[in-house]
């Protein structure tokens, strides 16, 4: 009987793992193995971690909601909508995963000053939340084949991480209380997303983690959503190169094909 209760148990997990290999990466984007039960609950902890991220924006404008003149009000309320409805977005996702009926939505031509438009209320709160400034240049004028909902909580994951580990060091250090996200086109077909900060910064293990696929251990700031970050962008035909030391800072660069 425990025999049987333990492999039924194995098949489960299998079948489990199986759901989210077929889901692809969308809003879950998690870790290819998934086949015990360790990973699993890295699984489990990376969704909560996106939650979060939304969590910390709504809390962020609800904090303001009522302060300003009427159009920033209206500006704060419908980006806590936009995050509630996210977060709604990412259960429905999940549940799906487990039913093994979830389909990944297609990446579309969309201009990068939509994604930026979209994607700046809420790095705005995060920053705030956390204490810090954003600094976020103009977009440049180009299409990307994406979908620009996984994008933005790309950049919201990475902007996050960032105010959290500068909230780590003294505000009176230069440019340490300011978190920059900037774009820039190179030749006529790569783009390239930077977000830098003057954090806790991360060391060479954690680096080399992450570059495997792996959750970087032991990092504040930089963590589980790194995972997130490196599934999602492969998705977008991309990748990620970290610069970081501990102590000077880190910056994240985005590469993605322009369509």
């Amino acid at each position: 009987m425990d025999r049987l209760s333990g492999f039924s148990r194995s098949r489960r997990r299998c079948a489990a793992g199986e759901a989210f290999r077929r889901a692809g990466i969308h809003n879950m984007n998690l870790p290819e193995n998934t086949n015990n039960t360790s990973t699993l609950a890295e699984n489990i902890a990376t969704v909560c971690h996106n939650m979060n991220g939304q969590l910390a924006i709504i809390l962020g404008f609800a904090g303001l909601a009522g302060a300003g003149d009427p159009v920033a009000v209206a500006r704060r309320f419908a980006s806590i909508e936009t995050a509630a409805r996210n977060i709604h977005l990412m259960v429905q996702t999940m549940a799906a995963m487990g039913r093994g009926t979830y389909t990944p939505r297609p990446l579309l031509r969309q201009p990068l000053q939509q994604l930026w438009a979209d994607a700046h209320p809420s790095l705005a709160a995060l920053c705030a939340r956390a204490n810090v400034s954003l600094s976020m240049s103009p977009a440049p004028i180009c299409l990307l084949r994406m979908d620009r909902s996984e994008l933005r909580q790309v950049l919201e994951v990475l902007v996050d991480n960032a105010a959290r580990a500068t909230n780590d060091l003294p505000s009176s250090a230069d440019r340490r209380g300011v978190v920059s996200v900037s774009a820039v086109q190179v030749h006529s077909h790569t783009l390239h997303i930077e977000i830098q900060d003057r954090g806790v910064g991360m060391d060479a293990d954690a680096i080399s983690r992450f570059m495997l696929g792996l959750r970087p251990q032991q990092v504040r700031g930089h963590g589980l959503g790194l995972v997130f970050v490196r599934q999602a962008v492969r998705r977008h035909g991309g990748n990620v190169a970290i610069t970081s030391q501990p102590g000077g800072g880190t910056t994240i660069r985005i590469n993605l094909p322009i369509a």
